[in-house]
Formats: C-alpha cells, structure tokens, sequence
C-alpha cells in the first residue's frame, strides 16, 4: 500500500478497527451493565474532572495545531485534498514533510476519539444506561469505523482536517461545559441546550463545507472520502436536531 511507504511512522493504530466497534457495543450493551449489576453507581468525581480537564486541553491543542496547517502555503482551506501520489510526494521534499504532518494530525485526532469512549464508560459505572442512545451509540461506533476507513485510505490528505478541526472547537466548549457542571457552577447547566445548538452548526458547516468542495472542479480532491464524510455529517445533524426536538422542543409542548 502506497500509504504504508509514505507514513510508516503513523500507520500502527490497532484499535480503529471493526473488531473493536463490535467489542465496543458489546462492553456498551452487555458486558458493561452485567459488571454493575447488583453495585452501587460509580461516578469518581476526581476523575471524571480529570478527564474533562484532559479533554479540553488536547482538543485545544489539536485545534491551534490545525491552525497553524491551515495558513501553509500549500494548503487551501476551501479545498481539500486527497492524499498525494507517492512519486510526488516522494519528490519534493516539502511536500512529502506537508503529507507528513497532515497524517501525524490524523493520527492524533483519532487517538482522541479512542479517549472519547471514555465517555460510555462512565455512563456505565453511573449505572445511567438510559443516556446509551442510538445517537451516543452511533456517533462513537461510526467514528472508530470512520477513523479506520481515513487511516487506511487517506491519511495524508486534508478532507477530514477542517471538519476534524470544528469538531476540537466543539469538544473543547462541551467538556468545559461538563467540567463546570462537575463543580455545581449553574449558568453551566443552563448552557446545556446551546451545546447542543453548538453541536448542530457543527455538523450545518461541515455539510456545506464539503458540499462546496464537491462542487468544485479545480481540486485533487477524494470523492468516496469526501462522499463518507458529507454522509456522516447528514446523518449526524438529523440525529441531534432529532435530539433537540425530543430534548427540548416537546419539553415546551408539556
């Protein structure tokens, strides 16, 4: 495989798999609740603060990192690019450290969402399996299915780097939120319903980003890619504005 020549530094990220989505559901549906049962819910406040602190801090991180690609020379952000041939990139230097870096960035973001699952892991120990929704379950199945398919077929290309790149900005607003919630700070909780409004223009730009890029004729761009991600992005903002409405449209209907 020409990626695996290209990146071999980059490659080793066993757990994207689908072998590790399936165990993930089933930790998620049944081996995870069968563990508590008959056991008092878990929730370590120390950790649980831990965690979100780290959360914030890395998705800060991979955001300004993003950043600091976006204004290379080489990169326009309205138009992404597939992976570069290898005997391109193989001869111009700059090209191949550009490639580089891109896929160490991809690397990166989906080593954090493996730190996401955290997320189903505590819901577990709370003993709170009624917050295992189709949406949670979908959105951290999907991208560790996601995250294997841009591995294998696209690491050093910059589709995925500005809808990645929103996300950290996202992450990063949601897990502040929960660390403030953590401590009992109220206008945090009262900002719970604009996190998911956040969570909605995410997915509104994304769409309309890669759309824009579909469009377009002038860019060495992927189209499976950019078609995986356009559809991920669809489904996505139909199940949080399915959320919104059940959340919070018919909480006023009452």
């Amino acid at each position: 495989m020409a990626t695996a020549t290209l990146l071999p530094s980059v490659l080793p990220l066993l757990w994207a798999s689908p072998g590790f989505a399936a165990a993930y559901l089933w930790f998620a549906l049944g081996l995870g609740p069968r563990l508590m049962r008959g056991r008092e819910p878990l929730r370590p406040k120390t950790v649980l603060a831990a965690y979100n602190a780290l959360q914030v801090a890395l998705n800060v991180a991979m955001l300004c990192k993003s950043v600091s690609l976006f204004v290379d020379r080489r990169y326009d952000l309205m138009c992404p690019r597939a992976q570069p041939p290898l005997h391109v990139v193989m001869g111009d230097s700059q090209a191949h450290a550009f490639a580089l870096e891109v896929a160490r960035v991809a690397h990166y973001q989906a080593s954090m969402r493996l730190l996401d699952l955290a997320d189903t892991v505590f819901i577990v120990l709370a003993k709170k399996t009624r917050h295992l929704t189709f949406l949670h379950l979908y959105h951290h199945c999907s991208v560790i299915l996601f995250a294997w398919t841009i591995l294998k077929i696209d690491i050093g290309g910059t589709v995925t780097l500005l809808p990645a790149s929103i996300n950290n900005f996202v992450h990063a607003t949601m897990y502040s939120y929960y660390l403030l919630s953590l401590f009992g700070f109220q206008l945090a909780r009262s900002c719970k319903k604009y996190i998911t409004q956040l969570q909605i223009l995410q997915f509104v730009l994304v769409v309309l980003y890669l759309l824009q890029a579909i469009m377009r004729k002038d860019c060495n761009t992927s189209l499976p890619i950019i078609g995986l991600n356009f559809t991920q992005g669809v489904v996505f903002l139909w199940l949080f504005l399915q959320f919104y409405r059940g959340a919070y449209h018919k909480k006023k209907e009452v």
